[in-house]
């Protein structure tokens, strides 16, 4: 039995929706679409690491972000959110903190993706198709993670990190100082100190020192 495609809203680099495509399309021509993450953060403010499933087809057997996927056509991006944790995680929605919306726009993909934050201790039912694992990692530890092997990690979630950290930041909280830097034959996003890293052909984190 063929499963339904699965289609995506197409949009423009101001979010508005300018059509819709099914995932394989979107993906092959490169087209603008939405997505979403969502970090898991527990109450000593340990985040949530997805292992990613050998089975699927990007990334597997990476580190990545608690949850996320695309936002389905006709979907917005919170019941993306909420729907992502519970079929990745079986974790119900109670409640999503948005923290921000970046453009997550890498080599394989050009997405709007939308940030949240569920604070969940769990217990989590991960969908093995797709997660081969879950584990809480304190912020310090996944920092080392980022800046010592960056390769077993997904773009996504770092940048993502990142952005979750400027967030404490700006609300007051006490937060690490390692921040997402581009590479430089991609364009800055940022650095520490505002510079740019160097040597490495494929983007990667910074730390200061």
């Amino acid at each position: 039995m063929t499963s339904e495609p699965e289609f995506l809203d197409v949009v423009d680099a101001d979010d508005r929706v300018i059509g819709r495509a099914t995932r394989e399309v979107v993906h092959r021509d490169h087209l603008m679409h939405r997505g979403v993450h969502v970090l898991v953060v527990n109450a000593l403010d340990e985040i949530l690491v997805q292992i990613r499933s050998q089975h699927v087809p990007n990334h597997p057997g990476r580190l990545d972000a608690s949850a996320g996927g695309h936002v389905v056509s006709g979907e917005n991006y919170r019941t993306a959110a909420s729907r992502e944790l519970f079929e990745e995680l079986g974790c119900h929605d109670s409640g999503l903190d948005h923290v921000c919306l970046y453009d997550g726009f890498s080599e394989r993909q050009l997405e709007k993706r939308a940030l949240y934050v569920h604070r969940c201790e769990g217990p989590f039912a991960p969908d093995p198709e797709a997660v081969a694992g879950v584990t809480f990692m304190a912020p310090q530890a996944l920092v080392e993670t980022f800046s010592r092997r960056a390769w077993e990690c997904t773009e996504g979630f770092m940048r993502s990190v990142s952005l979750f950290f400027d967030h404490q930041a700006m609300q007051g909280a006490s937060t690490l100082a390692w921040r997402w830097c581009e590479a430089p034959d991609r364009e800055s996003v940022r650095g520490t100190q505002g510079e740019v890293a160097a040597t490495q052909s494929f983007r990667y984190p910074t730390s200061k020192s």
